[in-house]
Protein backbone atom coordinates (compact mmCIF):
# COMPACT_ATOMS: atom_id res chain seq x y z
CA UNK A 1 0.00 0.00 0.00
CA UNK A 2 1.25 3.38 -0.75
CA UNK A 3 2.22 5.68 1.33
CA UNK A 4 -0.64 8.18 0.74
CA UNK A 5 -3.59 5.51 0.83
CA UNK A 6 -1.80 4.98 5.20
CA UNK A 7 -1.85 8.32 5.52
CA UNK A 8 -5.22 9.10 4.50
CA UNK A 9 -7.07 6.16 6.56
CA UNK A 10 -5.15 5.97 9.68
CA UNK A 11 -5.31 8.62 12.86
CA UNK A 12 -6.07 11.44 10.41
CA UNK A 13 -2.64 11.15 9.23
CA UNK A 14 -0.50 10.77 12.22
CA UNK A 15 1.31 7.81 11.26
CA UNK A 16 3.63 7.00 8.54
CA UNK A 17 4.54 3.46 6.64
CA UNK A 18 8.44 3.21 5.71
CA UNK A 19 11.61 1.06 5.46
CA UNK A 20 14.47 1.94 7.28
CA UNK A 21 18.42 1.39 6.72
CA UNK A 22 20.85 0.94 9.14
CA UNK A 23 24.46 1.62 9.48
CA UNK A 24 26.82 -2.07 10.06
CA UNK A 25 27.31 -0.64 13.22
CA UNK A 26 24.47 0.23 14.22
CA UNK A 27 21.79 -3.05 14.59
CA UNK A 28 22.30 -6.30 15.99
CA UNK A 29 21.48 -8.96 14.14
CA UNK A 30 20.15 -11.11 16.90
CA UNK A 31 16.64 -10.20 16.24
CA UNK A 32 16.94 -13.00 13.80
CA UNK A 33 17.02 -15.65 16.50
CA UNK A 34 13.60 -13.99 18.18
CA UNK A 35 11.18 -17.37 18.62
CA UNK A 36 7.38 -17.55 19.88
CA UNK A 37 8.35 -19.38 22.92
CA UNK A 38 10.15 -16.37 24.73
CA UNK A 39 7.80 -13.83 23.29
CA UNK A 40 4.23 -12.54 25.14
CA UNK A 41 0.77 -11.66 23.30
CA UNK A 42 0.37 -8.29 23.05
CA UNK A 43 -3.33 -7.13 24.89
CA UNK A 44 -5.39 -4.43 25.87
CA UNK A 45 -5.68 -0.34 24.69
CA UNK A 46 -2.11 -1.38 23.16
CA UNK A 47 -2.93 -4.74 20.78
CA UNK A 48 -6.29 -2.50 19.69
CA UNK A 49 -4.44 0.03 18.55
CA UNK A 50 -2.14 -1.99 16.80
CA UNK A 51 -4.62 -3.89 15.18
CA UNK A 52 -6.18 -1.26 13.88
CA UNK A 53 -2.99 0.42 12.00
CA UNK A 54 -2.36 -3.28 10.56
CA UNK A 55 -5.83 -3.74 9.52
CA UNK A 56 -5.28 -0.03 7.60
CA UNK A 57 -1.98 -1.33 5.78
CA UNK A 58 -2.76 -4.99 4.62
CA UNK A 59 -5.32 -6.71 2.32
CA UNK A 60 -9.06 -6.81 3.80
CA UNK A 61 -9.16 -10.99 3.34
CA UNK A 62 -5.19 -11.43 5.50
CA UNK A 63 -6.20 -12.12 9.06
CA UNK A 64 -3.83 -10.90 11.83
CA UNK A 65 -3.62 -14.04 14.22
CA UNK A 66 -1.60 -12.59 16.85
CA UNK A 67 1.14 -9.52 17.48
CA UNK A 68 3.64 -10.05 19.98
CA UNK A 69 6.09 -7.95 22.13
CA UNK A 70 9.34 -8.70 20.89
CA UNK A 71 11.20 -6.23 23.39
CA UNK A 72 12.67 -2.52 22.77
CA UNK A 73 15.56 -1.85 20.52
CA UNK A 74 18.54 -0.19 21.55
CA UNK A 75 19.80 2.06 18.99
CA UNK A 76 16.24 2.65 17.52
CA UNK A 77 13.65 5.04 19.26
CA UNK A 78 10.85 2.18 19.06
CA UNK A 79 9.26 -0.53 20.15
CA UNK A 80 9.58 -4.06 18.37
CA UNK A 81 6.48 -6.29 17.79
CA UNK A 82 6.33 -9.49 15.79
CA UNK A 83 3.43 -9.47 13.73
CA UNK A 84 1.68 -13.40 12.72
CA UNK A 85 -0.77 -13.29 9.81
CA UNK A 86 -2.48 -15.23 8.03
CA UNK A 87 -2.93 -15.14 3.89
CA UNK A 88 -5.94 -17.49 2.76
CA UNK A 89 -5.45 -17.20 -1.23
CA UNK A 90 -1.29 -18.21 -0.65
CA UNK A 91 -2.60 -20.88 2.23
CA UNK A 92 0.29 -19.85 4.71
CA UNK A 93 1.09 -17.75 7.82
CA UNK A 94 3.87 -14.75 7.53
CA UNK A 95 5.46 -13.66 10.52
CA UNK A 96 6.73 -10.43 10.25
CA UNK A 97 9.15 -7.50 12.64
CA UNK A 98 7.31 -4.01 13.07
CA UNK A 99 8.26 -1.33 14.70
CA UNK A 100 6.45 1.35 16.02
CA UNK A 101 7.97 4.91 17.50
CA UNK A 102 6.51 5.54 21.27
CA UNK A 103 5.52 8.46 20.30
CA UNK A 104 2.57 6.11 17.97
CA UNK A 105 3.07 8.23 15.39
CA UNK A 106 5.75 6.40 13.10
CA UNK A 107 5.02 2.58 12.16
CA UNK A 108 8.23 0.57 10.31
CA UNK A 109 7.32 -2.77 8.78
CA UNK A 110 10.87 -3.45 7.55
CA UNK A 111 14.10 -2.69 8.80
CA UNK A 112 17.35 -3.45 7.16
CA UNK A 113 21.14 -4.21 7.95
CA UNK A 114 24.08 -3.53 6.05
CA UNK A 115 26.61 -6.57 6.57
CA UNK A 116 29.49 -6.98 4.68
CA UNK A 117 28.15 -4.17 2.36
CA UNK A 118 25.71 -6.10 1.27
CA UNK A 119 21.92 -4.88 3.23
CA UNK A 120 20.38 -7.92 4.52
CA UNK A 121 16.52 -7.45 5.48
CA UNK A 122 16.15 -7.85 8.90
CA UNK A 123 13.12 -10.87 9.66
CA UNK A 124 12.41 -13.30 11.97
CA UNK A 125 14.05 -16.76 12.20
CA UNK A 126 10.78 -18.64 10.60
CA UNK A 127 9.24 -15.98 8.53
CA UNK A 128 6.87 -18.22 7.06
CA UNK A 129 4.64 -20.95 7.83
CA UNK A 130 1.96 -23.45 6.59
CA UNK A 131 -1.01 -24.19 9.08
CA UNK A 132 -2.59 -27.62 8.33
CA UNK A 133 -5.91 -27.32 6.53
CA UNK A 134 -8.92 -28.74 5.90
CA UNK A 135 -9.09 -30.80 2.37
CA UNK A 136 -11.78 -32.17 2.35
CA UNK A 137 -12.10 -30.82 -1.39
CA UNK A 138 -9.62 -33.56 -2.21
CA UNK A 139 -12.29 -35.89 -2.46
CA UNK A 140 -14.00 -34.50 -5.36
CA UNK A 141 -10.25 -34.14 -7.19
CA UNK A 142 -9.99 -38.15 -6.30
CA UNK A 143 -13.72 -38.66 -7.23
CA UNK A 144 -13.09 -36.49 -10.40
CA UNK A 145 -10.12 -38.51 -11.48
CA UNK A 146 -11.18 -41.59 -10.53
CA UNK A 147 -14.80 -40.73 -12.84
CA UNK A 148 -12.87 -39.23 -15.82
CA UNK A 149 -10.21 -42.48 -15.71
CA UNK A 150 -7.12 -40.19 -15.96
CA UNK A 151 -4.11 -42.43 -14.87
CA UNK A 152 -2.44 -39.50 -12.89
CA UNK A 153 -0.50 -41.34 -10.27
CA UNK A 154 3.10 -41.38 -11.00
CA UNK A 155 5.06 -42.79 -8.00
CA UNK A 156 2.56 -45.23 -6.56
CA UNK A 157 4.71 -46.58 -3.35
CA UNK A 158 4.57 -44.37 -0.52
CA UNK A 159 2.17 -43.94 3.03
CA UNK A 160 1.75 -40.72 2.16
CA UNK A 161 0.20 -38.36 -0.65
CA UNK A 162 1.10 -35.55 -2.39
CA UNK A 163 -0.89 -34.17 -5.26
CA UNK A 164 0.80 -31.72 -8.11
CA UNK A 165 -1.36 -29.15 -9.76
CA UNK A 166 0.10 -29.25 -13.06
CA UNK A 167 0.24 -28.03 -16.79
CA UNK A 168 2.41 -27.89 -19.56
CA UNK A 169 3.73 -24.22 -18.76
CA UNK A 170 4.94 -25.45 -15.58
CA UNK A 171 8.68 -24.47 -16.13
CA UNK A 172 9.60 -25.26 -12.49
CA UNK A 173 7.80 -28.56 -13.31
CA UNK A 174 10.11 -29.53 -15.92
CA UNK A 175 13.24 -28.23 -14.29
CA UNK A 176 12.77 -30.06 -10.76
CA UNK A 177 11.11 -32.91 -12.35
CA UNK A 178 13.91 -35.62 -11.28
CA UNK A 179 14.23 -33.47 -7.98
CA UNK A 180 10.58 -34.38 -7.48
CA UNK A 181 10.53 -38.01 -7.65
CA UNK A 182 14.00 -38.33 -5.74
CA UNK A 183 12.14 -36.49 -2.89
CA UNK A 184 9.29 -38.90 -3.15
CA UNK A 185 11.08 -41.76 -3.05
CA UNK A 186 12.96 -40.37 -0.17
CA UNK A 187 10.52 -39.52 1.43
CA UNK A 188 7.87 -41.91 0.89
CA UNK A 189 5.11 -40.07 -1.23
CA UNK A 190 2.97 -41.26 -3.54
CA UNK A 191 2.19 -38.66 -6.07
CA UNK A 192 -1.28 -37.90 -7.86
CA UNK A 193 -1.30 -35.10 -10.77
CA UNK A 194 -4.17 -32.52 -11.33
CA UNK A 195 -4.11 -31.23 -14.40
CA UNK A 196 -5.27 -27.94 -14.73
CA UNK A 197 -6.38 -25.49 -17.47
CA UNK A 198 -7.61 -21.65 -16.44
CA UNK A 199 -9.03 -19.22 -18.79
CA UNK A 200 -6.02 -16.98 -18.44
CA UNK A 201 -3.48 -19.82 -20.14
CA UNK A 202 -3.22 -20.43 -23.58
CA UNK A 203 -5.54 -22.25 -25.77
CA UNK A 204 -2.47 -24.46 -26.28
CA UNK A 205 -2.46 -25.95 -22.96
CA UNK A 206 -5.95 -27.02 -22.94
CA UNK A 207 -5.26 -29.14 -26.20
CA UNK A 208 -2.18 -30.27 -25.06
CA UNK A 209 -3.68 -31.58 -22.11
CA UNK A 210 -6.43 -33.23 -23.83
CA UNK A 211 -4.16 -34.85 -25.73
CA UNK A 212 -1.65 -36.23 -22.64
CA UNK A 213 -4.58 -37.21 -20.79
CA UNK A 214 -5.78 -39.39 -23.73
CA UNK A 215 -2.29 -40.91 -23.95
CA UNK A 216 -2.26 -41.54 -20.82
CA UNK A 217 -5.22 -43.27 -21.25
CA UNK A 218 -3.94 -45.57 -23.75
CA UNK A 219 -0.90 -46.14 -22.51
CA UNK A 220 -1.92 -46.62 -18.63
CA UNK A 221 0.17 -44.24 -17.02
CA UNK A 222 0.51 -40.47 -17.22
CA UNK A 223 3.80 -40.53 -15.39
CA UNK A 224 5.15 -42.83 -18.82
CA UNK A 225 3.84 -40.02 -20.83
CA UNK A 226 5.53 -37.25 -18.95
CA UNK A 227 8.98 -39.23 -18.50
CA UNK A 228 9.21 -39.49 -22.11
CA UNK A 229 8.47 -35.95 -22.79
CA UNK A 230 10.82 -34.52 -19.58
CA UNK A 231 13.63 -37.03 -20.33
CA UNK A 232 13.69 -36.17 -24.27
CA UNK A 233 13.62 -32.47 -24.21
CA UNK A 234 17.15 -30.89 -23.73
CA UNK A 235 15.64 -27.94 -22.16
CA UNK A 236 11.75 -26.15 -21.28
CA UNK A 237 11.17 -24.55 -24.77
CA UNK A 238 11.89 -27.75 -26.80
CA UNK A 239 9.85 -29.87 -23.95
CA UNK A 240 6.70 -27.39 -24.82
CA UNK A 241 7.63 -27.23 -28.83
CA UNK A 242 6.96 -31.19 -28.95
CA UNK A 243 3.94 -31.87 -26.73
CA UNK A 244 2.28 -28.66 -28.68
CA UNK A 245 3.22 -30.47 -31.72
CA UNK A 246 2.47 -33.76 -31.12
CA UNK A 247 -1.20 -32.34 -29.64
CA UNK A 248 -1.88 -30.73 -33.05
CA UNK A 249 -0.82 -33.44 -35.10
CA UNK A 250 -3.07 -36.26 -33.48
CA UNK A 251 -6.06 -34.61 -31.93
CA UNK A 252 -7.52 -35.50 -34.95
CA UNK A 253 -7.73 -39.33 -33.56
CA UNK A 254 -8.98 -38.50 -30.72
CA UNK A 255 -12.66 -38.92 -31.71
CA UNK A 256 -15.27 -36.31 -30.25
CA UNK A 257 -16.80 -37.84 -27.63
CA UNK A 258 -13.60 -38.88 -25.39
CA UNK A 259 -12.42 -35.37 -26.42
CA UNK A 260 -15.38 -33.56 -24.68
CA UNK A 261 -15.42 -36.05 -22.25
CA UNK A 262 -11.70 -35.01 -21.06
CA UNK A 263 -12.45 -31.32 -21.43
CA UNK A 264 -15.61 -31.33 -19.13
CA UNK A 265 -13.69 -33.18 -16.74
CA UNK A 266 -10.68 -30.76 -16.60
CA UNK A 267 -12.92 -27.84 -16.39
CA UNK A 268 -14.82 -29.95 -13.06
CA UNK A 269 -11.51 -30.08 -12.12
CA UNK A 270 -10.88 -26.35 -12.53
CA UNK A 271 -14.21 -25.71 -10.39
CA UNK A 272 -12.68 -27.65 -7.63
CA UNK A 273 -9.52 -26.04 -7.08
CA UNK A 274 -10.79 -22.32 -8.13
CA UNK A 275 -13.13 -22.97 -4.74
CA UNK A 276 -10.10 -24.06 -2.87
CA UNK A 277 -8.29 -20.71 -3.95
CA UNK A 278 -5.80 -22.74 -5.83
CA UNK A 279 -4.77 -20.28 -8.91
CA UNK A 280 -0.88 -21.18 -9.44
CA UNK A 281 0.97 -23.69 -10.99
CA UNK A 282 2.35 -25.03 -9.73
CA UNK A 283 0.90 -26.06 -6.32
CA UNK A 284 1.72 -28.86 -3.79
CA UNK A 285 -1.41 -30.45 -1.53
CA UNK A 286 0.50 -32.81 1.07
CA UNK A 287 -2.18 -34.89 2.40
CA UNK A 288 -1.29 -36.18 6.14
CA UNK A 289 -4.87 -37.71 7.03
CA UNK A 290 -7.78 -38.79 4.97
CA UNK A 291 -11.04 -40.81 5.39
CA UNK A 292 -12.97 -41.07 2.46
CA UNK A 293 -16.24 -42.89 4.48
CA UNK A 294 -16.80 -39.79 7.24
CA UNK A 295 -15.30 -37.12 4.35
CA UNK A 296 -12.42 -35.71 6.29
CA UNK A 297 -8.67 -35.05 4.53
CA UNK A 298 -6.10 -33.11 6.22
CA UNK A 299 -3.12 -31.58 5.35
CA UNK A 300 -0.64 -28.72 3.81
CA UNK A 301 -0.98 -26.82 1.07
CA UNK A 302 2.03 -25.27 -0.64
CA UNK A 303 1.14 -22.54 -3.26
CA UNK A 304 3.75 -22.00 -6.20
CA UNK A 305 5.62 -24.73 -5.04
CA UNK A 306 6.47 -27.98 -6.43
CA UNK A 307 8.42 -29.77 -3.41
CA UNK A 308 6.55 -29.60 0.28
CA UNK A 309 9.05 -26.87 2.81
CA UNK A 310 8.15 -27.24 6.36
Amino acid sequence: MSQRKLIGSVVAGSIVLFSLGCGENNYNLEVKNVTLENLKPLSGDESVFLRSIVKSIFPSEWKILNIYEAGKEDNINSKRYLLEIYIPNLHLIRRNFIWLTFDNKTLITQLYHIEKGKVVLIKPQREVLYPLENLRWILDIERILITANFPTEIISQGNKTLYLVWNIYCKACYSQWKQLLKYAKEKGFRIKIIPFHSFYYPQDNLYSLIYILWKAQNVGSLGEVLKEYYSSASNFEEFLKRIKTDAYGNLTKINLKTFNEIGFYLEQLGKVLNQAKIFVVPTSIEVVKVSPNIGVAEGYIYIGKLLPEK
